[in-house]
C-alpha cells in the first residue's frame, strides 16, 4: 500500500512536541515502515536589520565546521583553526604580545594585515567597525600607519613566538593566547621539529541562526544571521502514512 498525507489536529505552540513524541512512538513499536514525513510547516525569515550578523573572518588555513544555508545553536562549532608545530630544530628566542589589524576597503576589494606589538599602544579608535583613512596612525608609538581608505574588520590579540633556527634563520609563530601552554613553550626552550607549539582552536556560534558563507581573494566570511519562524497552520500536524488501525492507535494517543 502507498503512504497517503493526513492533517492531526494538535493544540498550537505544542506541535514540534508531539511530533518529536510520534516520532520516539514509532520508533518504539518498529513501524518506520508504516509511515514517511512528519512536518510542522514554517516560514523562515533572516532578521538582517533589527541585529548585526555575527561575523568571522575565515582565512586559508583554517577549517568551516558548517555548512552555508545551515541552522545552527549557540555553542555549536563553526570554525577550527588547525595546529601549530615546529617547522624546524631551533630555541625559543622571544615571545612578546601582538595585535593584529585586519582592514579592508569598503568596496571589500582589498585588504590589509597588520600585526603590531602591543607596546606600540594601539590607538583606542582601532576598533570592528571603525572607518580608517591612509596614514592614520593604528598605534601611539612607533611606524605603524594605515595603508588604504576602509573600514577595520577585526582585531585580535595574539603571541608572536620566534624560533632560531639552528643556522641562524627565525621563523615567526603568531598564536592564539590560549591555545599554547606558557610551561612548555617559553623563552630558551629548545624545540625539534613537528614539536607542538599551539593547540587547535575552536570558534562556536554566539546565537541561534543560520549560516551565510561568501567567499573572497585569500579568505571566506561567515556570517551568522537571526531567524525567525512562523507556523503556516498553527495547531495541525502533517504526517504520512497508511492508515490502519496499527497506525492510527499510535497517532490517536
Amino acid at each position: 500500500m502507498r503512504k497517503k498525507w493526513y492533517i492531526i489536529q494538535t493544540y498550537s505552540g505544542l506541535e514540534n512536541s508531539i511530533k518529536e513524541a510520534l516520532e520516539a512512538k514509532i520508533n518504539s513499536f518498529g513501524v518506520q515502515h508504516l509511515f514517511g514525513k512528519i512536518l510542522v510547516p514554517e516560514e523562515v525569515k533572516l532578521d538582517r536589520g533589527s541585529s548585526p550578523a555575527e561575523r568571522h573572518i575565515v582565512f586559508n588555513n583554517a577549517k568551516i565546521l558548517v555548512n552555508p544555508n545551515q541552522d545552527v545553536k549557540k555553542g555549536d562549532p563553526i570554525i577550527e583553526d588547525p595546529e601549530i608545530h615546529a617547522k624546524s630544530d631551533g630555541i625559543i628566542k622571544e615571545i612578546k604580545n601582538y595585535r593584529i589589524i585586519f582592514i579592508e576597503t569598503i568596496d571589500r576589494k582589498f585588504t590589509k594585515t597588520y600585526y603590531v606589538p602591543e607596546s606600540a599602544k594601539v590607538e583606542t579608535g582601532i576598533r570592528p567597525g571603525a572607518r580608517i583613512r591612509q596614514g592614520m596612525p593604528l598605534t601611539k608609538h612607533g611606524e605603524n600607519f594605515c595603508e588604504l581608505d576602509g573600514r577595520i574588520v577585526f582585531t585580535e590579540k595574539m603571541k608572536r613566538i620566534v624560533v632560531e633556527r639552528d643556522n641562524g634563520d627565525e621563523d615567526v609563530y603568531m598564536v592564539y593566547p590560549k591555545t599554547y601552554d606558557p610551561k612548555v613553550i617559553r623563552k630558551g626552550t629548545r624545540l625539534k621539529r613537528g614539536d607542538l607549539i599551539s593547540e587547535k582552536r575552536t570558534i562556536f556560534s554566539k546565537i541561534d541562526g543560520r549560516v551565510e558563507v561568501s567567499e573572497f581573494t585569500g579568505r571566506k566570511e561567515l556570517k551568522i544571521y537571526k531567524i525567525t519562524k512562523t507556523r503556516l497552520y498553527p495547531g495541525y500536524i502533517f504526517i504520512e502514512m497508511i492508515m490502519n488501525d496499527e497506525t492510527w492507535n499510535i497517532v490517536k494517543s
